[in-house]
Protein backbone atom coordinates (compact mmCIF):
# COMPACT_ATOMS: atom_id res chain seq x y z
CA UNK A 1 0.00 0.00 0.00
CA UNK A 2 2.78 2.43 0.93
CA UNK A 3 4.62 1.62 -2.28
CA UNK A 4 1.55 2.65 -4.27
CA UNK A 5 1.44 5.96 -2.38
CA UNK A 6 5.08 6.61 -3.25
CA UNK A 7 4.35 5.95 -6.91
CA UNK A 8 1.82 8.82 -6.80
CA UNK A 9 4.55 11.31 -5.85
CA UNK A 10 5.52 13.17 -9.07
CA UNK A 11 9.23 13.46 -8.28
CA UNK A 12 9.43 9.68 -7.86
CA UNK A 13 7.35 8.59 -10.84
CA UNK A 14 10.46 7.46 -12.74
CA UNK A 15 11.93 5.65 -9.72
CA UNK A 16 11.71 1.90 -10.00
CA UNK A 17 9.28 -0.02 -7.83
CA UNK A 18 12.12 -2.22 -6.57
CA UNK A 19 14.08 0.76 -5.26
CA UNK A 20 10.99 2.20 -3.58
CA UNK A 21 10.09 -1.20 -2.12
CA UNK A 22 13.50 -1.43 -0.48
CA UNK A 23 13.24 2.07 0.97
CA UNK A 24 9.68 2.34 2.28
CA UNK A 25 10.62 0.40 5.40
CA UNK A 26 12.73 3.37 6.47
CA UNK A 27 10.01 6.03 6.24
CA UNK A 28 7.40 6.87 8.87
CA UNK A 29 3.63 7.20 8.79
CA UNK A 30 2.35 9.51 11.53
CA UNK A 31 -1.18 8.81 12.81
CA UNK A 32 -2.33 12.07 14.36
CA UNK A 33 -5.49 13.15 16.17
CA UNK A 34 -7.53 16.21 15.22
CA UNK A 35 -6.25 19.64 16.26
CA UNK A 36 -2.63 18.56 16.56
CA UNK A 37 0.08 21.02 15.53
CA UNK A 38 2.61 19.68 13.06
CA UNK A 39 4.52 22.93 12.63
CA UNK A 40 4.22 26.39 14.14
CA UNK A 41 6.14 29.48 15.21
CA UNK A 42 8.75 29.29 12.44
CA UNK A 43 10.07 25.82 13.30
CA UNK A 44 11.80 23.80 10.59
CA UNK A 45 11.70 20.07 9.89
CA UNK A 46 14.37 18.00 8.15
CA UNK A 47 11.71 16.12 6.19
CA UNK A 48 9.15 16.13 3.40
CA UNK A 49 5.53 15.63 4.51
CA UNK A 50 2.64 14.16 2.48
CA UNK A 51 -1.00 13.95 3.54
CA UNK A 52 -2.33 10.39 3.13
CA UNK A 53 -5.67 10.64 4.97
CA UNK A 54 -7.69 13.35 6.71
CA UNK A 55 -7.52 17.13 6.42
CA UNK A 56 -5.12 19.81 7.63
CA UNK A 57 -4.90 23.58 7.69
CA UNK A 58 -1.82 25.37 6.36
CA UNK A 59 -1.68 29.02 7.40
CA UNK A 60 -5.47 28.96 7.63
CA UNK A 61 -6.07 27.31 4.23
CA UNK A 62 -7.67 23.88 4.11
CA UNK A 63 -6.18 20.82 2.48
CA UNK A 64 -7.92 17.45 2.21
CA UNK A 65 -6.29 14.14 1.33
CA UNK A 66 -7.26 12.58 -1.99
CA UNK A 67 -7.05 8.96 -3.04
CA UNK A 68 -6.57 9.95 -6.67
CA UNK A 69 -4.08 11.96 -8.66
CA UNK A 70 -0.58 13.11 -7.71
CA UNK A 71 0.50 13.11 -4.08
CA UNK A 72 2.34 16.37 -3.42
CA UNK A 73 4.23 17.36 -0.29
CA UNK A 74 2.75 20.11 1.86
CA UNK A 75 6.04 20.66 3.65
CA UNK A 76 8.52 22.19 2.83
CA UNK A 77 6.46 25.09 1.61
CA UNK A 78 3.92 25.58 4.39
CA UNK A 79 4.00 26.91 7.95
CA UNK A 80 1.62 26.89 10.89
CA UNK A 81 0.32 23.44 9.96
CA UNK A 82 -2.35 21.73 12.08
CA UNK A 83 -4.62 18.72 11.64
CA UNK A 84 -8.32 19.48 11.35
CA UNK A 85 -9.42 15.83 11.51
CA UNK A 86 -7.61 12.62 12.46
CA UNK A 87 -4.90 12.34 9.80
CA UNK A 88 -2.14 10.14 8.45
CA UNK A 89 1.02 11.89 7.32
CA UNK A 90 3.89 10.31 5.39
CA UNK A 91 7.22 11.53 6.80
CA UNK A 92 10.24 11.16 4.47
CA UNK A 93 13.58 12.34 5.82
CA UNK A 94 15.24 14.93 3.61
CA UNK A 95 18.27 12.70 2.96
CA UNK A 96 15.97 9.86 1.93
CA UNK A 97 13.98 12.19 -0.32
CA UNK A 98 17.19 13.35 -2.00
CA UNK A 99 18.27 9.76 -2.59
CA UNK A 100 14.93 8.78 -4.13
CA UNK A 101 15.02 11.85 -6.35
CA UNK A 102 18.47 10.86 -7.60
CA UNK A 103 17.23 7.33 -8.22
CA UNK A 104 14.58 8.80 -10.51
CA UNK A 105 17.36 10.32 -12.64
CA UNK A 106 19.51 7.17 -12.66
CA UNK A 107 20.93 5.45 -15.72
CA UNK A 108 18.77 3.29 -17.96
CA UNK A 109 20.81 0.23 -17.01
CA UNK A 110 19.92 0.53 -13.33
CA UNK A 111 16.27 1.21 -14.19
CA UNK A 112 16.07 -1.96 -16.26
CA UNK A 113 17.70 -3.99 -13.50
CA UNK A 114 15.53 -2.52 -10.76
CA UNK A 115 12.30 -3.32 -12.61
CA UNK A 116 12.95 -7.03 -12.17
CA UNK A 117 11.53 -9.18 -9.39
CA UNK A 118 14.83 -10.98 -8.88
CA UNK A 119 16.48 -7.70 -7.83
CA UNK A 120 13.59 -6.77 -5.56
CA UNK A 121 13.94 -10.16 -3.84
CA UNK A 122 17.69 -9.65 -3.42
CA UNK A 123 17.31 -6.11 -2.04
CA UNK A 124 14.63 -7.23 0.41
CA UNK A 125 16.76 -10.04 1.85
CA UNK A 126 17.70 -9.94 5.54
CA UNK A 127 21.29 -9.13 4.63
CA UNK A 128 20.57 -6.31 2.19
CA UNK A 129 18.12 -4.63 4.59
CA UNK A 130 21.22 -3.68 6.61
CA UNK A 131 22.93 -1.97 3.66
CA UNK A 132 22.45 1.78 3.26
CA UNK A 133 20.64 2.88 0.07
CA UNK A 134 23.63 4.70 -1.40
CA UNK A 135 25.76 1.57 -1.01
CA UNK A 136 23.39 -0.97 -2.56
CA UNK A 137 22.67 1.47 -5.36
CA UNK A 138 26.40 1.61 -6.17
CA UNK A 139 26.51 -2.16 -6.00
CA UNK A 140 23.67 -2.49 -8.51
CA UNK A 141 25.51 -0.12 -10.84
CA UNK A 142 28.61 -2.36 -10.61
CA UNK A 143 26.77 -5.56 -11.60
CA UNK A 144 28.38 -7.47 -14.45
CA UNK A 145 26.23 -10.14 -16.15
CA UNK A 146 27.47 -13.58 -17.14
CA UNK A 147 25.53 -16.20 -19.12
CA UNK A 148 25.68 -19.96 -18.53
CA UNK A 149 24.28 -22.90 -20.45
CA UNK A 150 22.34 -25.70 -18.76
CA UNK A 151 24.84 -28.03 -17.09
CA UNK A 152 27.65 -25.46 -17.14
CA UNK A 153 29.75 -24.88 -14.02
CA UNK A 154 29.36 -21.46 -12.40
CA UNK A 155 31.62 -22.21 -9.41
CA UNK A 156 34.04 -25.13 -9.08
CA UNK A 157 34.93 -26.44 -5.63
CA UNK A 158 38.55 -25.75 -4.74
CA UNK A 159 38.93 -22.79 -7.11
CA UNK A 160 39.94 -19.35 -5.91
CA UNK A 161 37.09 -16.88 -5.56
CA UNK A 162 37.21 -13.28 -6.75
CA UNK A 163 33.49 -12.63 -7.26
CA UNK A 164 30.14 -13.48 -5.72
CA UNK A 165 26.86 -13.69 -7.60
CA UNK A 166 23.15 -12.91 -7.71
CA UNK A 167 20.96 -15.03 -9.98
CA UNK A 168 18.97 -12.90 -12.40
CA UNK A 169 17.45 -15.68 -14.48
CA UNK A 170 17.35 -19.47 -14.28
CA UNK A 171 18.09 -21.98 -11.53
CA UNK A 172 21.26 -23.61 -10.23
CA UNK A 173 22.25 -26.31 -7.76
CA UNK A 174 24.91 -26.09 -5.05
CA UNK A 175 26.62 -29.45 -4.63
CA UNK A 176 29.65 -31.22 -3.25
CA UNK A 177 30.32 -33.87 -5.84
CA UNK A 178 27.11 -35.87 -6.20
CA UNK A 179 25.68 -34.57 -2.90
CA UNK A 180 23.13 -31.77 -3.38
CA UNK A 181 23.36 -29.00 -0.78
CA UNK A 182 20.65 -26.60 -1.96
CA UNK A 183 18.96 -25.11 -5.01
CA UNK A 184 19.16 -21.47 -6.10
CA UNK A 185 16.74 -19.32 -8.06
CA UNK A 186 16.29 -15.70 -9.20
CA UNK A 187 17.31 -13.25 -6.48
CA UNK A 188 19.50 -15.73 -4.59
CA UNK A 189 22.97 -14.61 -3.55
CA UNK A 190 25.91 -17.05 -3.47
CA UNK A 191 29.68 -17.40 -3.64
CA UNK A 192 30.43 -15.09 -0.70
CA UNK A 193 32.18 -17.63 1.54
CA UNK A 194 35.50 -17.59 -0.30
CA UNK A 195 35.47 -13.80 -0.53
CA UNK A 196 35.02 -13.39 3.22
CA UNK A 197 37.57 -16.00 4.33
CA UNK A 198 40.07 -15.55 1.50
CA UNK A 199 40.02 -19.30 0.97
CA UNK A 200 38.91 -21.54 -1.87
CA UNK A 201 35.38 -22.36 -2.99
CA UNK A 202 33.89 -24.90 -0.58
CA UNK A 203 31.27 -26.24 -3.01
CA UNK A 204 30.40 -26.28 -6.70
CA UNK A 205 27.47 -24.52 -8.37
CA UNK A 206 26.05 -25.79 -11.66
CA UNK A 207 23.37 -24.16 -13.82
CA UNK A 208 20.30 -26.39 -14.15
CA UNK A 209 18.99 -24.40 -17.13
CA UNK A 210 20.22 -21.43 -19.19
CA UNK A 211 21.02 -18.82 -16.57
CA UNK A 212 22.11 -15.22 -16.17
CA UNK A 213 24.01 -14.25 -13.04
CA UNK A 214 25.17 -10.80 -11.96
CA UNK A 215 28.74 -10.73 -10.68
CA UNK A 216 29.91 -8.62 -7.74
CA UNK A 217 33.65 -8.05 -7.57
CA UNK A 218 35.54 -8.74 -4.33
CA UNK A 219 36.38 -5.08 -3.63
CA UNK A 220 32.79 -3.98 -4.28
CA UNK A 221 31.46 -6.75 -2.05
CA UNK A 222 33.84 -5.89 0.79
CA UNK A 223 33.34 -2.12 0.68
CA UNK A 224 29.65 -1.81 -0.12
CA UNK A 225 28.22 -4.88 1.58
CA UNK A 226 30.45 -6.71 4.05
CA UNK A 227 31.74 -3.61 5.83
CA UNK A 228 28.16 -2.33 6.16
CA UNK A 229 26.69 -5.57 7.49
CA UNK A 230 29.43 -6.96 9.76
CA UNK A 231 30.40 -5.16 12.95
CA UNK A 232 33.18 -6.59 15.10
CA UNK A 233 32.72 -6.05 18.83
CA UNK A 234 35.18 -6.45 21.69
CA UNK A 235 32.86 -7.88 24.35
CA UNK A 236 29.30 -9.01 24.79
CA UNK A 237 26.94 -8.92 27.74
CA UNK A 238 23.43 -9.33 26.40
CA UNK A 239 23.36 -12.47 24.28
CA UNK A 240 24.85 -15.89 23.70
CA UNK A 241 28.30 -16.74 22.42
CA UNK A 242 28.55 -19.17 19.53
CA UNK A 243 32.01 -20.66 19.26
CA UNK A 244 33.49 -22.03 16.06
CA UNK A 245 35.38 -25.27 16.38
CA UNK A 246 38.33 -26.47 14.36
CA UNK A 247 36.14 -29.01 12.59
CA UNK A 248 37.55 -31.88 14.58
CA UNK A 249 34.79 -32.19 17.12
CA UNK A 250 35.97 -29.54 19.59
CA UNK A 251 33.73 -29.50 22.64
CA UNK A 252 31.17 -26.73 22.77
CA UNK A 253 31.80 -25.50 19.24
CA UNK A 254 30.36 -25.87 15.79
CA UNK A 255 32.43 -26.31 12.63
CA UNK A 256 32.02 -23.50 10.12
CA UNK A 257 31.18 -26.01 7.39
CA UNK A 258 28.27 -27.26 9.50
CA UNK A 259 26.95 -23.85 10.54
CA UNK A 260 24.24 -23.59 7.87
CA UNK A 261 22.66 -26.80 9.19
CA UNK A 262 23.23 -25.81 12.83
CA UNK A 263 21.42 -22.48 12.37
CA UNK A 264 18.09 -24.31 12.37
CA UNK A 265 18.66 -25.21 16.02
CA UNK A 266 19.28 -21.63 17.19
CA UNK A 267 16.81 -19.31 18.91
CA UNK A 268 15.69 -16.59 16.50
CA UNK A 269 14.94 -14.25 19.41
CA UNK A 270 18.50 -14.41 20.72
CA UNK A 271 21.46 -12.22 19.86
CA UNK A 272 24.63 -14.16 19.02
CA UNK A 273 28.29 -13.31 19.33
CA UNK A 274 30.67 -15.47 17.31
CA UNK A 275 33.97 -16.53 18.85
CA UNK A 276 36.64 -19.07 17.97
CA UNK A 277 38.17 -19.64 14.57
CA UNK A 278 39.99 -16.90 12.69
CA UNK A 279 38.76 -13.34 12.26
CA UNK A 280 37.54 -13.98 8.66
CA UNK A 281 35.80 -17.16 9.79
CA UNK A 282 33.99 -15.28 12.55
CA UNK A 283 32.93 -12.66 10.02
CA UNK A 284 31.55 -15.32 7.69
CA UNK A 285 29.70 -17.06 10.52
CA UNK A 286 28.06 -13.78 11.55
CA UNK A 287 27.12 -13.07 7.93
CA UNK A 288 25.49 -16.50 7.58
CA UNK A 289 23.45 -15.84 10.73
CA UNK A 290 22.42 -12.39 9.52
CA UNK A 291 21.31 -13.84 6.18
CA UNK A 292 18.88 -16.02 8.14
CA UNK A 293 17.46 -13.07 10.09
CA UNK A 294 19.55 -13.36 13.27
CA UNK A 295 21.25 -10.49 15.08
CA UNK A 296 24.90 -11.51 15.12
CA UNK A 297 28.30 -9.95 15.77
CA UNK A 298 31.77 -11.48 15.39
CA UNK A 299 34.06 -10.97 18.35
CA UNK A 300 37.14 -8.89 17.62
CA UNK A 301 39.29 -11.27 19.64
CA UNK A 302 38.91 -14.47 21.64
Amino acid sequence: MLVQQFLRIPEFEQTSKAEIQALVQRVRVLCLPAQRWLLRDGRKLDAFLYLLHGSISIEGAHRVASNHGPLRHFYPGGTNIRTETPAQVLWVDSAQHEFLSRCAQDTQTVKELADARWLERFLNSQMMQRVQPDHWRQMVQSFRPQHYRAGETVIKKGARGDVCFVIQQGHAVVHDGARTLCHLGPGDFFGEDALVTGGCRNASVTALQPAIVQCIERQVFSRLLLEQVIEFVAVHDDGEQLNLSDGCGSAGGVALVDLRDHIQQLDGRQKYYVGGGTRPQRALAALLLIQQGFTAFPLAQD
